[in-house]
């Protein structure tokens, strides 16, 4: 959950602010929004995982598709934040990203 906050944080500063800027403000709330919506669909994909998967055996019809359709959604979802995060890192070496943040 964590890696997914972060890709969307990142995501948020180097696309996000970029692509708007001319119809939304760079420090407007919907860009935090945005990030808070997408985690918390993917909290309630794995909630919604945890519990079909308490509740139903694995013969349920309905299981098997919810599981095959929430396993699709998840990886695509991690295979967008693996992109994100390895755009950030490569931006990050090469002194292009946005980010001025010093430990």
């Amino acid at each position: 959950m964590f890696t997914v906050s972060v890709a969307m944080q990142a995501f948020r500063a180097d696309v996000l602010t970029k692509f708007f800027a001319d119809i939304i403000p760079y420090n407007s709330e919907i860009y935090n929004a945005f990030v808070l919506v997408l985690n918390c669909v993917y909290a309630l994909l794995w909630l919604g995982f945890i519990l079909y998967s308490i509740h139903m055996n694995n013969k349920n019809k309905k299981l098997i598709s919810y599981i095959y359709a929430t396993s699709t959604v998840m990886g695509v979802f991690s295979l967008i934040v693996m992109i994100v995060l390895t755009v950030d890192i490569v931006r990050g070496l090469l002194g292009e990203s946005s980010c001025k943040f010093h430990f």
